[in-house]
């Protein structure tokens, strides 16, 4: 099974159950990580491949969020200090989010998805 055969399937059965998560790791499939730090998203923009997922992990004190603007009462995750959350992007585009707690001023990222 290639890289990319793994890839297909985490995507399609992360899809399958929805779009988001609390594992304590990053899922099988997941093309990307991004620690939630306090006040900042490190890294602040990723690329990755049409179908994958990306993974933020809690890794500061303060209370943050992921809110992504293109739905922002539905694509979120809670406000929590410790933590993860994830998302998959089955459509190519540019994805903007932010966090709530700090705005998007301070704390801002984007998913390029190709």
């Amino acid at each position: 099974m290639t890289w990319k055969t793994v890839l297909l399937l985490g995507a399609v059965v992360g899809t399958a159950i929805g779009c988001h998560g609390d594992e304590a790791t990053a899922p099988e499939g997941t093309a990307a990580s991004v620690d939630v730090l306090d006040y900042a998203f490190s890294p602040d923009s990723v690329t990755i491949p049409v179908g994958a997922r990306v993974f933020w992990e809690w890794k500061g004190k303060a209370v943050h969020n992921v809110v992504f603007d293109e739905n922002p009462t539905q694509l979120r995750s809670a406000g929590k200090i410790t933590g993860s959350y994830h998302r998959n992007f089955p459509e190519p585009g540019v994805y903007t989010y932010y966090c709530e707690f700090h705005g998007r001023e301070v704390m801002s990222g984007v998913v390029v998805v190709e």
